[in-house]
Parts: C-alpha cells; structure tokens; sequence
C-alpha cells in the first residue's frame, strides 16, 4: 500500500525558483476552474525573448558576402597551399609568393604571388580565393602542377607492329610537357596503327601515373589486339587481259598472309 501525504506549500522552500524575479505572476487557484495566466503581465516578458531569438536567427541566416573590395586591407592570419605537397621547396615558395602573416591583404601582391608562381615554369593554374577569418582574412592559394612525359609503356602489343612503332605513333615525346588532353589523340593513333597492321578488332585502355613532387607522369597503354585479320583470296571482276592466277601471282597475294590496308587505284591487269 502505498499512503500520499500531501504536503504543505512553503513559499519559502528553496526549490521553488522564479525564473524571472521581477515578474509576479497572479494566478486563479479555485477548484473546479482552469488556471490561467494574465497576458497582461506575460506581455512585456515575452516580446523582448521573441525579438532577441529572432535576432540571432537573422545573423545566423545572413552570409558573409565580404568580397575582395571589402576584405583587401585586412591583416593575413594564415596561409594555405593546396595542395599541400608543391614542386617548390616551403623556402622557396614562400620568397615567390611574398605574402606575410600578419601583413594587411593587398590586391596587388596576390596578382604579384600569381605571376611570380607561374614564372617558375612548374604550374599549369594557379588561383587565390580568400576567406575571412575573425577581423582578418586567410589566403588558399590552389594550384595545378605542368606535368612532363616520363615515359610511355605499352602493353599487350603483338609485333607487327614493334612496341616502338606503337610509342612513337603515341607523339608523346619523352621529357616532353603533358596534359590530360594529349591522351586522346594519342590513342587514336594507336589504334589507327593497329587497324594498319589488321588489328581492327583492337581495344586499349590507358592510365596516367602522376608524381607531384618531381611534376613527372608516366603513361600506361593496355592493348587487347584481338585476332589479326589475313588475306583469304580474291575475287577479280571486269575484262582481264591476263588469266586470273596470274594476276595474284603478280600481286604477291597469298592465302594466309597479313592482311594490311592497301590504297589500291585503277589498274591495267
């Protein structure tokens, strides 16, 4: 069984709280009837609360539009290459760029930074985006590396043609500069070389191995040549001043060779 006691209100009892001290809330205690709360005293309470966390709403809501009109003249409070691994020693990019800690942000030295990067001769791209941070501003200086041919290998070829005959039908010149752009008439050359040799069945694929710390990328072709395809006979038409066997004979067309592709024009045979 459990007994209730009920116990006695003690307006002085420590934990009864008023959460706002200066406000004295009158309220309907009559059994039988609902409590209730007098606006008239809630009001002046509650319109200030509102007003503030709307405040705060607002400000969390408005973003930072500070371009570089506006952030130019703040002091740099860091200074971020990306990537983080570049071709340059941390000394020597540092002395390139001239940028500062501490030093207010001027349009000028970045456009300065920029080119004195590029004269380098080791960076395809190079963009500044600045962020600001607190009363000052950090700088992300984001670059693209020039990459430069290492090597070419080829994969899977089947001689005719040589594995130098498919390199140098690629035009990627050893020590050469390289982008990702270079590789797609690269591979249409090889394969044009490959249906030249009766590979017209022939696929590949390729991947670029990059070193961003030497700025060196080797190429990677995997050919799957398929069957080659191989002369089967002939078949002659029109009005021959030679009987047929001897016009093959002539030709050197036989059963079983290599098939390549000939640019044959009109002939008396």
């Amino acid at each position: 069984m459990i007994t209730r006691r009920d116990q006695p209100e003690n307006p002085a009892s420590p934990t009864n709280r008023t959460l706002f001290p200066h406000a004295e809330l009158p309220i309907n205690r009559q059994r039988g009837t609902n409590t209730a709360i007098s606006l008239w005293y809630v009001r002046p309470l509650v319109l200030p609360i509102l007003i503030f966390v709307c405040a705060i709403a607002l400000s969390a809501q408005i973003p930072d539009d500070s371009g570089p009109a506006d952030l130019e003249g703040r002091p740099i409070v860091n200074i971020v290459p990306v990537p983080e691994e570049q071709p340059l020693l941390q000394a020597e990019f540092d002395q390139k760029i001239g940028l500062r800690i501490g030093a207010p942000l001027s349009m000028a030295d970045v456009r300065a930074a920029i080119g004195a990067l590029y004269a380098t001769g080791r960076y395809h791209d190079i963009s500044v985006e600045a962020e600001p941070m607190g009363e000052g501003v950090e700088l992300r200086i984001v670059t693209e590396f020039n990459y430069f041919v290492s090597g070419v290998t080829i994969e899977g070829s089947v001689d005719p043609p040589s594995r130098e005959q498919l390199r140098t039908a690629t035009k990627l010149d050893l020590g050469g500069p390289f982008t990702e752009e270079m590789v797609e008439p690269a591979t249409t050359n090889l394969l044009e070389r490959l249906h030249a040799n009766g590979f017209y069945g022939a696929q590949l694929s390729y991947h670029v191995e990059a070193n961003p710390g030497t700025q060196e990328a080797g190429i990677y072709f995997q050919i799957r040549p398929g069957v080659r395809a191989r002369f089967d006979g002939v078949q002659l038409s029109g009005t021959l001043t030679r009987p047929t066997e001897t016009v093959i004979h002539t030709a050197g067309w036989r059963r079983g060779l290599f098939f390549i592709r000939l640019q044959i024009g009109r002939a008396h045979v």
